[in-house]
């Protein structure tokens, strides 16, 4: 019986020995499952849906933030930012998008100027930084009061206003990042106490751009479905009065609009006839946020000096005796002040709304061996110039943001030499590459639209590309190349001289393959150069656009949407 139990016994061990297994097993078996359900989740996101907040969306069925956020580059921004609004209303959430860019900008205001450092390269970018938070911020409270005026459903302009108020701090946000990649680069051995602060100052102007960019997104996209008719009684970015004009256009204002009058308010004459000798004195004489036009005229002469119209100068009106008879020059550039910003180097630079320059010449003598060096630098909104020449070597044209029109103006350059990033037309102009130097290629265009849904881009219209009188241009000349991932030009209607390369473009790096979300295009150009044959084979260029493709870069549809050149005195055509 013993040896019988002892059977009994080890059978009975042996069997709960398997259930063991087998319940161990079960567990393992449960944990996997598990593990492999919430990974299922977490990488099922569609459109870079966070798996929490997908769960969240679920139980609270807010399929509209799930449209509106599905539509934004950085959707996970999107979801934290909106999650917490008790509404499903485009509107609402594209005003709570607003507000929290501002909230997020007022955080960071006056940082930067607060920084110490003992190189004058990082000084300068924090300043940049410091302007261009002020300015977004600005631009951003102008956008949500602009905004609180427009009706449920917002007219195509109003809409249009909106994506050019946006564009503009977009670019603000561009330009500060671009200072703060040059200053990662310097050594911090000298102010390590701050590397740590301007890092995180540098993911703060990140944050605030995705915020920015998700905003812009929403209002293209989603309430630019939502429009209706545009009402000819209100144009983008002024009310409209019976009379045609903007509400606030005085009588004074509308009577010499009506006559095209520019009886000066004051006169620049270096030979001591006008109330001024110099360009600066008689800028720095025009009163600040005026809805008034300020007319100057600059007679003819050779001004050297470095004029700045700051952003608070409004509707000034300059003009001179002809564009080879009033000169404004000098040389600043980026290899003699290599603590400067580009835009910096200008000879002549505007910020101020408004902004109209008619026969002038402005010059940057500084030389193809000084690489960046701008004669005109422009951040106006809503400004044209017209019978202008600009005359210089790399980033002759800095068209840095806003709605700009260049009307039968002569451009000279060399490298990149029409850049930036407004959406900027140049009709009836003369675009001419000049001698480089020798291990330079010759580029008409840089754009630097860095978003898809920014309202930024050049149209060359009924111009002409040829090369400069008197020099013997021998470096290879492109179109352009793509300065930014969206990168938009368009040459359309022009005579392309031989000099063009048959391949028409080139990549900003010519050992990188260019982005494939660049926007190139031409449309019935004429000329030895214009042959399309050769051209680039790039996904994102279109050697053949189409005339309904083609109207959306005229001057109507680019940068004229609400109706502000008829007040501006300048010829144009609006259309192909």
């Amino acid at each position: 019986m013993e040896p019988c139990r002892r059977c009994q016994k080890s059978q009975r061990s042996w069997i709960r020995w398997c259930l063991e297994v087998v319940e161990s097993f079960s567990i393992i078996l449960t944990v996997m499952f598990m593990l492999l359900v919430v990974k299922a989740l977490f990488w099922n996101r569609g459109c870079e849906v966070k798996s929490s907040y997908r769960r969240i969306l679920t139980d609270k069925s807010t399929n509209s933030l799930g449209a509106i956020c599905n539509v934004t580059l950085y959707s996970d921004q999107c979801y934290s930012t909106l999650l917490s609004v008790n509404s499903t209303e485009p509107r609402v959430l594209f005003r709570a998008s607003l507000v929290t860019a501002v909230e997020d900008h007022v955080k960071i205001l006056g940082v930067f100027s607060n920084l110490v450092s003992s190189d004058e390269s990082v000084l300068s970018s924090l300043q940049v930084c410091d302007e261009m938070i002020v300015d977004s911020l600005e631009y951003l409270n102008e956008t949500i009061e602009r905004f609180d005026e427009f009706g449920k459903i917002m007219t195509n302009a109003e809409i249009d206003e909106i994506r050019g108020k946006l564009s503009y701090v977009i670019t603000d946000h561009d330009t500060c990042l671009e200072r703060f990649d040059e200053i990662m680069e310097f050594d911090f051995s000298s102010y390590k106490r701050n590397i740590g602060k301007i890092k995180r100052l540098r993911d703060s102007m990140k944050k605030g751009r995705e915020l920015v960019s998700n905003s812009l997104a929403i209002v293209t996209k989603i309430l630019g479905r939502l429009t209706k008719q545009d009402d000819n009684k209100s144009l983008l970015g002024f009310l409209e009065t019976e009379s045609g004009f903007p509400d606030w256009f005085g009588n004074e204002d509308r009577n010499a609009l009506l006559t095209c009058d520019l009886t000066p308010n004051v006169t620049v004459a270096k030979d001591g006839t006008g109330q001024y000798r110099t360009i600066s004195e008689a800028v720095a004489s025009v009163p600040e946020k005026s809805s008034s036009r300020f007319v100057i005229h600059v007679k003819e002469g050779l001004y050297v000096e470095n004029v700045e119209v700051t952003k608070y100068k409004y509707n000034v009106v300059m003009y001179g005796d002809g564009k080879t008879k009033t000169v404004v020059s000098s040389s600043l550039n980026r290899i003699d002040k290599p603590n400067i910003d580009t835009f910096q180097t200008a000879t002549f630079s505007v910020s101020g709304k408004g902004f109209i320059g008619r026969d002038m010449k402005f010059v940057n003598t500084a030389g193809p061996e000084k690489k960046q060096a701008v004669a005109f630098h422009s951040k106006s909104c809503q400004s044209v110039m017209y019978r202008c020449a600009f005359e210089g070597y790399q980033d002759t044209l800095y068209s840095h943001a806003g709605e700009q029109l260049y009307q039968e103006c002569d451009i000279v350059g060399t490298v990149d030499f029409i850049c930036g990033q407004a959406a900027a037309v140049f009709q009836n102009c003369t675009i001419r590459p000049r001698k480089s130097i020798p291990t330079q290629l010759s580029t008409v265009t840089a754009q630097s639209a860095n978003d898809p849904n920014v309202k930024s881009g050049f149209s060359i219209i009924n111009s002409k590309i040829y090369p400069f009188e008197g020099e013997n241009l021998t470096a290879t000349t492109y179109l352009g190349r793509p300065w930014k991932s969206y990168a938009t030009v368009v040459v359309m209607k022009s005579l392309i001289g031989i000099l063009i390369n048959p391949q028409g473009w080139v990549p900003w790096d010519t050992m990188v393959n260019p982005p494939t979300t660049l926007n190139y295009g031409e449309y019935m150009n004429y000329g030895p150069g214009s042959g399309v044959g050769n051209r680039v084979r790039w996904i994102g260029y279109n050697p053949n656009m189409t005339e309904l493709e083609a109207r959306q870069f005229t001057v109507d549809d680019l940068i004229n949407k609400h109706g502000w050149l008829k007040e501006t005195c300048v010829p144009y055509n609006g259309s192909l």
